[in-house]
C-alpha cells in the first residue's frame, strides 16, 4: 500500500531524489533514464499467506514460508507487484494486469465475482498501465500511460472515487476516476485512495474519520478532493489511516490517524486533518508506510522509522513504539525501503533484501511461522537477488516480489580494418548473456552516430526477443562505408534488465578506391597499366585464383578472389613449351618456360576481380603448342603459390574452331569421283 517515489534506473535499477532535488528536475532525470534503457522486468517469487490463492502459485488455503518462483504470472515479464487484503495484482511489461486471490467483491477486476482465483487471470479492457495499487477491503487502482486512473472493486466508503459509495459503490471492472488527469503516482490505503499530480500537488477520496483526505474535516469524499496546503511534492504513501508526503526538499509531511506516533512528531494525536512535517528529517529521497508506522531512507542510504513496534516493525531490536523518526541500527547501503502490514523490507544496493517484524504467516521468508518467525531486526532474506520490486500492503501478510536478470556483452567495442569506398567488411559479433536469475527482454538494438550508415547489421538474433536466465543472443555488424575517412558510430541496447547494458563502440577507417586509367589508344591491343597502388591495407590477405581460366579471343580470362584483407600485386601467364636441346650432350626435348601475359590488381578483403591478360598471336599460338594443360599462374605480391589453371576457350571461340579444322579436314581428304578419275586417265598423262 506504500507508495513508491520514482522508478529504479542506477547500476541496481534505483533512482532516488537528491535531498534538494526540484520536481522538474527529477521528472526531466525520469525521462532521460527512460530514453537509455526500458523498465527492469523479471520473475515472481512469493511466499506468505495464500488462503485465497493471491500468491497466485494455482494453490490456496496454506502458507508459504520459504521463497518459491510463482511463473503463473505472465505471460510477459513482470514490472511491479502490489498486494492487499487477501488479493494481488501484478503489473506486466507489455502494459496488462494479472490479478488473484480474493474476489468477493470484484477487488480482481475481472468482470465477475468469486471467492478464490488461485490462477492469474488478465484484467479484462485495461491496458497501456503504467502503475498499480491495491487498497485494503478490495480496492484496486490503476494509473494508465495516458495519466489517468481506473479503480474497481468495493467502495463503500468512496474509495473509488467515482462518486459512489455504500452499497451502490461495487465495480468488478476498471471505471475510470473522473476529473484525475496528469496523474505521477497513485497510492490506496485503509479505505482511500491518493493521487500526486505532475504540478507537486496531492489529491484524495474515500474514508476520512482520521483525517487521512488531508483536507481539513473528517468527511469521507467519493470524489478526488485537494489535500490542504500541500506544493512542491516528488512521492506519496499511505499506511492504514495515516498519510505521507516527500517534498522537493527531502522533508516529510504527514496527516491522519497518529495515535501510536505515526505522524512522527512526537505526539500521540488521534485525528490530524491537514498536514504537519515529520520532526528530524532533512535529506529524504523515498518514504514508505505500514499498517501504523512511517518509514523514511536517507540520502546517505540509511532508514529512519516511526510510530507502532508491536511486532518488531520499526527493527530496532525492541517492541517499543516511537512518536519521532530514529535510526534502524545497522542498516546501510539501502536502495529502497518498502513497508508492508506489520513488516518492511530493505532492498539493498546489490540487489539483496533484508526483512524484519512480523513474519507470521511466512511473509519474512525465513521456513518459520507464528511467533518463531518474528525479526526484531533486519535479517537477510536468503535467495532473494537482483529484486526490483515488493508487493504493498497495510493489511497483507504476503511477500510477492520481482526478480530482474542482469546481463554482459561479450565486447564494448569493435574496431574494422581499412575498407574501401563501396566495399564491404567481414562482419564481427557482439553477445548479450543473460546472467539470471530472471528472463530479458530485448526491445531494441540501435545503431546511432553521425556515421551510423557506414555500419550496418548483417544477423540479429536479439531485437524483440525474449532471452532465457543463461542463454545469449548476438548481433553482427559489418563496416560498409561510403565516404572516404575515420568512421564512427555506437550500438545500444534495450533491455529489460537492471544493470543497463553500456553502448558498444564501433570504429573504421575507409580510403577512396583509385579510379580505373585510362588505356592509350594503339592499333595494337595493349596490356592494362596497373592502378595506383592503394595505402597500405591493415593486415596482409591472400589472393587466390581460380582453377580453370577463359580464352576469349585475344584476352585470357583469370579470376582472383582477395582473402583475410587486402590484396595488391600482379600476375604472370606461364606457359611450358617443349624444345629441342641443343649442344654435345644434349639429346631429344626439355621443357622451356614462356610468360605469355601479365596483369596487375588491388583488391579490398573479400573482393574478386576477373582480369583480362592480353596475348599477342605468339602467344595464343605457344598455348595450341603446350595444350590445355601446363598453363600456371605466378602471383607477386601477396601470400599465394603459383597454380595450375586449365584454359578453355570459351563458347564462341571454341564453335569457330571447330568449325576451322572441319573446313581444313575436307580440304585435305580427296573425294571419291577425283580419286576415280585420276585411275582411268591413260598411263603418261
Amino acid at each position: 500500500m506504500t507508495g513508491e517515489i520514482v522508478k529504479w534506473i542506477n547500476a541496481r535499477g534505483a533512482i532516488v531524489a537528491a535531498a534538494s532535488t526540484t520536481l522538474a528536475v527529477i521528472a526531466s532525470m525520469l525521462v532521460l533514464a527512460s530514453a537509455a534503457t526500458a523498465a527492469p522486468a523479471g520473475q515472481v517469487v512469493v511466499s506468505g499467506y495464500n488462503y485465497y490463492g493471491e500468491l497466485g502459485n494455482g494453490e490456496g488455503n496454506e502458507y508459504v514460508t520459504s521463497l518459491e518462483a510463482a511463473p503463473l504470472w505472465g505471460p510477459s515479464l513482470a514490472v511491479q507487484a502490489a498486494t492487499s487484503d487477501y488479493n494481488s495484482y501484478v503489473l506486466l511489461s507489455n502494459g496488462t494486469v494479472q490479478a488473484a486471490g480474493y474476489n468477493e467483491y470484484g477487488n480482481d477486476g475481472l468482470g465477475f465475482t468469486s471467492y478464490t482465483v488461485a490462477v492469474p487471470k488478465v484484467i479484462p479492457g485495461l491496458s497501456g498501465v503504467s502503475e498499480v495499487a491495491a487498497g485494503a477491503d478490495y480496492v484496486g487502482l490503476a494509473r494508465l500511460s495516458n495519466v489517468s486512473v481506473d479503480s474497481w472493486g468495493y467502495g463503500y466508503y468512496g474509495e473509488l472515487g467515482n462518486g459512489k459509495n455504500y452499497t451502490a459503490a461495487e465495480e468488478n471492472s476498471p471505471t475510470p476516476i473522473a476529473g484525475l488527469q496528469d496523474v505521477k503516482q497513485i497510492v490506496a490505503g485503509c479505505n482511500y485512495g491518493m493521487a500526486l499530480l505532475s504540478n507537486g500537488t496531492v489529491k484524495a477520496w474515500g474514508h476520512n474519520s482520521d483525517g487521512e483526505l488531508g483536507d481539513g474535516n473528517a468527511f469521507e469524499a467519493s470524489t478526488p478532493q485537494s489535500v490542504s496546503g500541500l506544493s512542491r511534492v516528488v512521492a506519496i504513501a499511505s499506511g492504514c489511516y495515516t498519510s505521507y508526503a516527500l517534498l522537493s526538499d527531502g522533508k516529510v509531511m504527514a496527516w491522519g490517524s497518529g495515535s501510536y506516533g505515526q505522524l512522527g512528531n512526537g505526539t500521540t494525536t488521534q485525528r490530524q486533518s491537514t498536514p504537519v512535517e515529520v520532526t528530524g528529517i532533512e535529506d529524504a529521497t523515498q518514504i514508505s508506510a505500514g499498517y501504523e508506522s512511517g518509514y523514511a531512507l536517507l540520502s546517505d542510504g540509511s532508514v529512519k522509522d516511526w510510530g507502532y513496534n508491536g511486532y518488531a516493525e520499526l527493527g530496532d531490536g525492541t517492541i517499543a513504539q516511537h512518536t519521532e523518526p530514529e535510526l534502524v541500527p545497522g542498516l546501510s547501503g539501502v536502495a529502497k525501503i518498502t513497508a508492508a502490514s506489520e513488516a518492511a523490507y530493505a532492498t539493498l544496493t546489490n540487489g539483496s533484501v533484508d526483512g524484519w517484524g512480523y513474519g507470521y504467516y511466512g511473509e519474512l521468508a525465513n521456513g518459520k511461522t507464528q511467533a518463531a518467525a518474528e525479526e526484531r531486526s533486519p535479517t537477510p532474506i536468503a535467495g532473494l537477488s537482483n529484486v526490483i520490486s515488493i508487493a504493498t500492503g497495510d493489511f497483507d501478510y504476503a511477500l510477492m516480489a520481482i526478480e530482474g536478470s542482469t546481463a554482459t556483452l561479450s565486447s564494448t567495442s569493435l574496431t574494422f580494418a581499412a575498407q574501401t569506398v563501396g566495399g564491404q567488411s567481414a562482419a564481427q559479433t557482439i553477445t548479450v548473456k543473460n546472467t539470471g536469475p530472471a528472463a530479458i527482454a530485448i526491445s531494441g538494438d540501435t545503431l546511432s552516430g553521425t556515421d551510423a550508415g557506414s555500419f550496418i547489421k548483417s544477423a540479429d538474433s536479439c531485437q524483440g526477443q525474449t532471452i532465457p536466465a543463461g542463454s545469449t543472443c548476438s548481433v553482427s555488424v559489418a563496416f560498409k562505408p561510403s565516404t572516404a575517412g575515420a568512421q564512427s558510430a555506437t550500438l545500444t541496447f534495450k533491455t529489460s534488465t537492471v544493470n543497463p547494458l553500456p553502448a558498444v563502440s564501433l570504429s573504421g577507417k575507409a580510403t577512396q578506391l583509385a579510379p580505373a586509367p585510362t588505356p592509350t589508344p594503339t592499333p595494337a591491343p595493349t596490356p592494362t597499366p596497373a592502378p595506383t597502388p592503394l595505402p597500405a591495407p591493415i593486415g596482409r590477405g591472400t589472393a587466390h585464383a581460380a582453377r580453370s581460366a577463359k580464352l576469349n579471343g585475344a584476352d585470357a580470362q583469370v579470376r582472383v578472389t582477395c582473402r583475410g584483407g587486402a590484396c595488391h600485386g600482379s600476375l604472370k601467364l606461364v606457359a611450358h613449351v617443349r624444345a629441342k636441346a641443343h649442344g654435345k650432350h644434349h639429346h631429344g626435348k626439355r621443357l622451356r618456360e614462356v610468360v605469355i601475359g601479365k596483369a596487375s590488381f588491388s583488391l579490398a578483403k573479400g573482393a574478386h576481380q576477373t582480369l583480362l591478360v592480353h596475348l599477342s598471336a605468339k602467344d595464343r599460338a605457344l598455348i595450341a603448342k603446350a595444350g590445355r594443360h601446363g598453363l600456371r599462374v605466378r602471383v607477386t605480391g601477396v601470400d599465394i603459390k603459383t597454380a595450375t589453371l586449365t584454359l578453355r576457350p570459351s563458347q564462341n571461340s571454341s564453335k569457330h574452331n571447330r568449325r576451322r579444322r572441319a573446313t581444313r579436314r575436307a580440304a585435305a581428304r580427296p573425294s571419291m569421283r577425283s580419286s576415280n578419275a585420276r585411275l582411268d586417265r591413260p598411263p603418261g598423262r
